[in-house]
């Protein structure tokens, strides 16, 4: 049987939620504009760093290299091999 809990203890867990929330929010933010500012004023350390992406920010070739990729798996995967 779980306990009932009192109106202000679910205020308290509802706050503590958002605030862990905004935290995760805020830090994949910050890296974001991270990677975004090394893309645009650093390119050859982004390079060497291995051109990371962010949790929102993709850059431009990243994006065509994903599709390329996309499309060439899902044109191997209907080509329809016989072993």
């Amino acid at each position: 049987m779980t306990p009932k809990l009192d109106p202000l203890e679910v205020l308290i867990l509802v706050l503590a939620w958002a605030a862990f929330m905004f935290t995760v929010f805020a830090t994949c933010w910050t890296f974001d504009k991270l990677v975004r500012l090394q893309y645009v004023s650093h390119r050859t350390k982004w390079e060497e760093d291995g051109k990371p992406c962010g949790f929102f920010f993709r850059p431009p070739e990243i994006r065509v290299l994903y599709q390329v990729l996309l499309n060439s798996s899902a044109s191997h995967a209907t080509s329809g091999h016989q072993w």
